[in-house]
């Protein structure tokens, strides 16, 4: 499996999104993403020849293989295309440009840096990540260190530095390598009965995260107060299952808001005879405390010291009917 840019950016985003490229799903497209790429390839051409502009011929390299890099004398490359072969997989990229600063001496091998151009004024994590995917990919071409990259970006021309540290690209390339050679949709729930959804229309979506006792947890999701979808897989951060609202996206083609996270860690409360009554809530809802107050507004609850009692897959705590009334819940931690 061969791994590019593209590939690579798709499952920084969404690893549902890796896998619909790489099985050849042909995006349907929308008005700002076109408009994105079009910005971007012009800043590319432009801020390339102003680059160019700036060096004498001999010291310029266009579209040469990586084979000639360490042993010629240029101090700047265009549209050089480099591909590595990694145990898992291959990797290739377009450079935009690559500068070359010259060795400092006997015995000391010349810096090689990739250079990206990103019309956007500001950057995005992705976009060092990528300039660090061509680093990554460069250096296994010509068997160098690179340490660095280099974004130029903007109206004003910024220069931001990036570090091109292999651990950071490393593992992106070998789980989207992994979705693109497994050929299964990593989160299964792209398919018919996801619908389709109308270009720059809002919707108004929600999330049901239930945790399961097999360690796993089923979510659901809603769009404008319908379901439209449920799976079940291993259990990670809130944060996490917010980035898999993009699959219903279609590379863009629906925006969503008032998106919410709703937890089934139900608790509940019976009488224990007439002194006692008991909290409940599902074990398999890791991650919550169960905290008090004497007001349901206040800022303030107090997490209750006795420790849950687990019978029957469900977390019991005995409290005394006692004093004024109090009002529990249960806490993320």
């Amino acid at each position: 499996m061969k791994i590019f840019p593209e590939l690579f950016q798709a499952y920084l985003k969404c690893p549902t999104k890796c896998w619909l490229r790489a099985a050849g799903e042909v995006s349907t497209g929308n008005a700002y993403t076109e408009w994105v790429k079009t910005q971007d390839e012009t800043y590319r051409v432009t801020e390339t020849s102003r680059l160019v502009g700036n060096l004498p011929p001999g010291e310029v390299e266009t579209s040469r293989t990586p084979d000639h890099l360490k042993s010629a004398k240029w101090k700047l490359a265009t549209n050089l295309a480099v591909q590595a072969s990694l145990n898992s997989c291959s990797t290739e990229s377009t450079l935009h440009a690559v500068e070359r600063i010259p060795s400092e001496g006997r015995g000391k091998a010349a810096q090689f840096i990739p250079i990206r151009f990103i019309f956007r004024n500001k950057l995005t994590k992705d976009d060092k990540l990528l300039v660090a995917f061509d680093a990554f990919v460069l250096a296994q071409a010509i068997g160098r260190d690179i340490a660095v990259g280099k974004i130029i970006h903007g109206d004003l021309r910024g220069c931001a530095r990036e570090s091109a540290a292999n651990s950071e690209v490393s593992t992106p390339i070998h789980g989207a390598s992994s979705i693109a050679t497994d050929g299964t949709n990593p989160i299964g729930l792209f398919g018919p009965e996801m619908g389709s959804f109308a270009s720059l229309i809002w919707y108004k979506a929600s999330i049901a995260y239930e945790p399961l006792s097999n360690g796993n947890v089923r979510i659901r999701y809603w769009l404008n107060g319908v379901l439209r979808g449920t799976s079940e897989f291993p259990a990670v951060p809130y944060e996490a299952d917010l980035v898999y609202l993009t699959i219903w996206a279609g590379e863009g083609s629906a925006w969503f808001d008032n998106v919410s996270v709703r937890s089934f860690a139900e608790i509940t409360a019976s009488a224990n005879a007439q002194t006692n009554f008991v909290i409940s809530w599902p074990a398999a809802a890791a991650g919550f405390d169960l905290v008090s107050a004497t007001n349901a507004n206040a800022p303030i609850w107090t997490l209750v010291s006795q420790p849950p009692t687990i019978v029957n897959g469900q977390n019991f705590v005995t409290n005394p009917i006692a004093g004024s009334a109090r009002f529990f819940r249960l806490r993320n931690r």
